[in-house]
């Protein structure tokens, strides 16, 4: 009994040991996981940090082209952004203009500093030992033989060109108001037109018009270079304007059927299907992103053996072009554009009159591609 009672002290013993041993090792690796923890967070906000000024920069670049609003928001949003604790402050050094460009629509961007003209800006988030902004220390000082770390992270936006294939509805229902319903002919809003006529007054096709024509005048106040082509459909498709940048051809393009407009069924995938086709040939750009804004006020009511509007929007998807839909007037197909649009990787908006129809095609504009190209 005295020997095995000596034996379990023994063994106690050497458990006691072994956790004087194992202990401070056990806390090593807990104090190298809560550092390698903290490092890793810091990383990722660092990384937060350059991606938020750098977006919020390049939109400012985008709608403006000023150099010196564009790092004063980029400043701004930077402050708002912390990395363990602190807000990030900018150094003039910390921007860099240049030229990013890419051979083909679904190549990558390759940025070189100091060319212009600019169409992108790098912005650097610094947590250097040297930078204003300091060194990051360490959450448990000493565990690793350093004091603290260092970060460093750029983002490059740029300022994407853009063709776009403004594509839009003619068909016959066009000629009533917004707020009529397009039933009966002639509308009872004006009981005496007549097909080839100009027109007709509060109509929607005016609004449209009006719309598109405000859609116009603030891409040519934007500092992107976007060209645009024209395609009209009713039961037939009219490519009306090639891709170009003149924005007046486009106008008058329209101008011509608000001088004499014709009637016809709602050829929504034939339409869509043209609106594509143009922005593949001529002059649409290898490098510039496509974008195509195809808007109706009625439901699908096409010919026999017309293309399908969601069998185009997948093409167009998988040829890198994204589709804005816009329904105008409360009797349109709401559901159909919207699945489009999905499909086609962009958004839908329905606007019931004239007014809130300019609003929407001016939102559009607005979210015209920026983006973050490394």
């Amino acid at each position: 009994m005295k020997k095995q009672k000596k034996y379990h002290l023994r063994r106690r013993g050497g458990i006691l040991v072994f956790v004087a041993i194992l202990l401070p090792v056990l806390l090593i690796l807990i104090a190298f996981s809560i550092n390698l923890s903290w490092i890793n967070l810091c990383r990722t906000r660092t990384m937060i940090a350059a991606d938020a000024a750098t977006r919020a920069a390049g939109r400012t670049f985008a709608l403006t082209g000023d150099p010196k609003q564009t790092i004063a928001k980029a400043r701004e949003i930077a402050k708002l952004n912390t990395v363990a604790g602190k807000g990030i402050e900018l150094a003039d050094s910390d921007f860099i203009f240049g030229q990013s460009q890419r051979s083909s629509a679904t190549g990558r961007y390759k940025f070189t500093a100091g060319v212009s003209p600019s169409n992108s800006m790098r912005v650097s988030i610094k947590r250097l030992n040297s930078s204003a902004n300091g060194g990051i220390d360490s959450f448990i000082p000493g565990t690793l033989g350093k004091a603290g770390f260092e970060f460093e992270k750029s983002s490059v936006t740029t300022r994407v060109d853009v063709d776009i294939a403004l594509v839009l509805d003619r068909s016959g229902s066009m000629i009533y108001a917004s707020n009529e319903a397009a039933t009966g002919y002639p509308p009872k809003s004006n009981l005496t037109w007549k097909p080839g006529d100009p027109a007709p007054p509060n109509s929607r096709w005016l609004d449209l018009a009006a719309g598109a024509n405000a859609f116009l005048k603030e891409m040519e106040l934007s500092a992107l270079d976007e060209y645009v082509s024209l395609v009209t459909y009713a039961s037939d498709v009219t490519l009306d304007r090639s891709v170009s940048n003149s924005y007046s051809q486009v106008n008058d393009g329209i101008g011509t059927y608000t001088k004499k407009f014709p009637t016809g069924a709602t050829n929504i995938g034939g339409g869509l299907q043209s609106g594509l086709n143009s922005l593949g040939t001529g002059a649409a750009r290898a490098s510039a992103s496509k974008v195509i804004i195809l808007m109706t006020d009625g439901k699908l009511n096409a010919p026999s053996g017309a293309p399908l509007p969601l069998t185009v929007a997948k093409s167009a998807s998988e040829k890198g072009v994204v589709i804005f839909t816009v329904t105008f007037a409360d009797e349109a197909d709401q559901a159909l554009m919207k699945n489009v649009a999905s499909v086609g990787g962009g958004q839908h908006f329905h606007a019931s009159t004239g007014a809130s129809l300019k609003t929407v095609l001016l939102d559009i504009v607005r979210m015209l591609p920026t983006v973050l190209t490394e």
